[in-house]
């Protein structure tokens, strides 16, 4: 019972059940992909023995009254045979009863692009590119969201002809393995997007090797530009590897992350890669890359001249970063190359790098042998800017000039970082006309900067190379360091001649310019009459 405006306790229990005799079946999938075929299977909706299959190439879902493309099929799994290469594929079943189930959800496939030689995209049995229809139809399905993670491409033998299209997107990206049988591609292209190279966007998992670039690529105003890979993004769980590979593609930009095999990397490995030509762009231009994020490069080497207007530009790579647990490396990595930039951070091998207090980046027997210049600031033989960074067995013999200050042979700016076992033997001049006796030129650092709880380590360094400073400048001038400010300077060496044209004689020594607050030399020597003002020489 009831009063009005209330509901009382007294209710019906009502239980609505449905009795579904004939239900739909689950679980449709497609396996076995091929270029003409596709294996399907699904999970029964009850005790049905034969079942309804539609087919279609569009989206459009099937009414009771379809008709089916294969009707009573009385097996499972079954096999879809004439379908065509590279196409979208709809499919639904409904079971066979006492009369017909509601169709089954949609299944979407595609079928695999079909190249000219063949393959079924496995390691064994690769997807081969004989020509550049094939290139451009792999650019084609890549780019329209065809997955090529697990599946293998190689060029083969017979390949010729120049590529006209990148391959991959941010959107679809490269994932497969790819191997370029190390025959020469050829990109002549002037480009009009950014992510733009032989391969515009590679992705997690990604695996290119034994890939060879000649041409010209132009990039205007656009970004991440690489001879092979524009924009190679891993993450740490699954990596992106490049190795092996060569550019001779010559990159002329007027934008960022240019680089002569990839643009800017993410949690990538290059292993035994090359550059033979000029990378021009500019800021965060390099030889072999642009920018590392997280990313190891080894053995890997750089002949082209690199050219930027902008700031963090090297021989090898512009800019690196390094985070928790997944670290920039260089390691055994050279470049006899012209690196010049009208900005700064300007190495021989790095422009900038920068990594943390518990996560340094790595730089290990790494030399240059080109010139370096720079009309501005952090400028190095090896590294321009170096913060938190680990440098071992590094070496410079080509000149290194700027019209600035923070100035080295190996390093322009050493930052709450190690350097050891390190020389230079080329010349080291600045022109700059500072008064300011904050800044530095030396013979292997130019300015030492640590802390009392984080000092930096020169140790086991030489300088064999002249170092000059102008006829107006009164900062820092030293045979290994300029200034030092809460640095270890040990067992270093000096053994050439310091040119200090001007009348500074206070912020000069043989060793270290300017040994500031914290700063430690020990266990050093220097060649006597070393240091040259002007017409006096002083030990």
């Amino acid at each position: 019972t009831s009063t009005a405006g209330s509901v009382g306790t007294s209710r019906a229990n009502i239980k609505l059940a449905f009795n579904v005799t004939c239900p739909r079946p689950t679980a449709l999938e497609a396996t076995g992909v091929t270029t003409s075929s596709a294996i399907l299977n699904w999970t029964k909706g009850g005790t049905e023995t034969a079942w309804d299959i539609y087919v279609s190439t569009s989206d459009a879902c099937p009414t009771s009254s379809t008709t089916p493309t294969y009707s009573n099929v009385n097996t499972k799994p079954y096999t879809l045979n004439g379908l065509t290469s590279y196409t979208t594929y709809y499919v639904w079943v409904r079971a066979k009863c006492s009369g017909n189930s509601a169709w089954s959800q949609k299944l979407v496939f595609t079928t695999p692009p079909a190249f000219s030689c063949g393959g079924s995209g496995t390691s064994a049995d690769p997807y081969l590119i004989c020509n550049v229809s094939d290139m451009n139809l792999l650019a084609t399905a890549t780019n329209e969201g065809w997955e090529t993670s697990g599946k293998y491409f190689k060029i083969a033998d017979s390949y010729s002809g120049t590529v006209t299209n990148t391959i991959g997107t941010s959107f679809h990206p490269v994932k497969g393995n790819f191997n370029g049988n190390n025959k020469t591609l050829t990109i002549t292209r002037t480009v009009s997007a950014q992510y733009n190279g032989l391969f515009g966007y590679v992705g997690a998992g990604a695996n290119i090797h034994d890939v060879k670039v000649s041409g010209t690529i132009t990039g205007s105003s656009y970004s991440y530009i690489g001879g092979i890979v524009g924009q190679a993004y891993g993450t740490s769980e699954s990596r992106v590897t490049i190795s092996n590979c060569t550019n001779q593609a010559t990159i002329n930009g007027t934008s960022s992350y240019h680089g002569g095999i990839a643009g800017s990397a993410y949690y990538t490995d290059f292993t035994n890669c090359s550059n033979t030509v000029a990378v021009a762009g500019s800021y965060y231009i390099g030889g072999i890359l642009g920018s590392s994020y997280y990313s190891t490069v080894v053995n890997c080497n750089n002949s082209g001249n690199v050219t930027s207007t902008s700031y963090y530009t090297g021989g090898i790579c512009g800019c690196a970063y390094s985070t928790t647990n997944n670290v920039s490396n260089f390691t055994r990595c050279t470049n006899s190359g012209t690196i010049s930039s009208s900005s700064y951070g300007v190495g021989g091998i790095i422009g900038y790098a920068y990594g943390g207090s518990t996560y340094k980046t790595i730089v290990f027997g790494c030399s240059n042998t080109g010139s370096v210049s720079s009309t501005s600031y952090y400028l190095g033989g090896v590294a321009g800017y170096a913060g938190y960074c680990d440098m071992d067995e590094c070496s410079n013999t080509g000149t290194v000039s700027s019209s600035s200050y923070n100035v080295g042979g190996v390093v322009g700016y050493l930052y709450y970082s190690t350097l050891r076992n390190s020389y230079n033997r080329g010349a080291v001049s600045t022109s700059c006309s500072s008064t300011s006796t904050s800044y530095g030129v030396g013979g292997v650092a130019g300015y030492v900067y640590g802390s009392s709880s984080t000092y930096c380590y020169v140790d086991n360094c030489y300088n064999t190379g002249t170092v000059s400073a102008s006829s107006t400048t009164s900062f820092c001038v030293g045979g290994v360091v300029g200034r030092n400010y809460y640095g270890y300077i040990r067992n270093c060496y000096t053994g050439n001649t310091i040119t200090i044209n001007s009348s500074n004689t206070t912020y000069s020594g043989n060793v270290c310019g300017y040994n500031y607050t914290g700063g430690y030399v020990q266990y050093c020597h220097f060649r006597s009459g070393m240091i040259s003002y002007g017409t006096t020489t002083r030990v």
